[in-house]
């Protein structure tokens, strides 16, 4: 029946399984998930009431937030150990080359940045750096070099991914850090 809706959603269905199996010739596992998660309807909303301390769920976005906050404000920002890994600190002091990084040095660096992972606060991804990057890196990197890192570098964002057990339990979730792509 072409033109009807079932005809319609049969040709997008097909459509998906057809580019799911190329993913998965392809060895492209992002596309094959994608393509999974669309036919198979399996998507996980990215926010969930959690718990507060007194067992009560918070279900406005502005109390989670704040819980949020305190939960790895806590976490993160613990004292730092007592009992040092019980190594002695060296008799010796180690030749450490300050100078400019070299051009071959650079482009290894840029080389070596991964694709398709998420970007820091600055939401530059490593592959429009590595094209922007191709002709100009020695001089941007000599005045980096030069300078100071730029304090937005050193901002990242917190991103929270989930552990086994409950979902509204706030233990059950660690926290990772996204950092700029040119800090790397």
């Amino acid at each position: 029946m072409p033109g009807t809706v079932h005809g319609e959603l049969g040709a997008f269905v097909d459509k998906l399984i057809a580019e799911a199996e190329e993913a998965a010739r392809a060895n492209n596992i992002k596309a094959l998930y994608g393509n999974f998660t669309l036919l198979t309807g399996k998507y996980q909303k990215g926010s969930r009431p959690v718990k507060c301390k007194e067992e009560k769920t918070l279900n406005t976005h502005v109390k989670q937030m704040k819980r949020w906050v305190e939960h790895f404000k806590n976490v993160l920002n613990q004292d730092p150990p007592v009992n040092k890994a019980g190594i002695p600190p060296s008799k010796e002091l180690l030749a450490v080359d300050c100078k400019r990084p070299s051009t071959r040095e650079i482009k290894k660096a840029i080389k070596m940045l991964k694709n398709n992972k998420a970007p820091g606060s600055d939401n530059i991804p490593a592959e429009a750096l590595k094209q922007t990057l191709k002709h100009q890196h020695n001089e941007l990197f000599g005045k980096i070099w030069e300078e100071e890192v730029h304090l937005e570098w050193k901002e990242g964002n917190i991103v929270k991914l989930s552990k086994k057990g409950s979902l509204s339990v706030w233990d059950n979730y660690r926290g990772i850090m996204l950092l700029s792509v040119m800090l790397n």
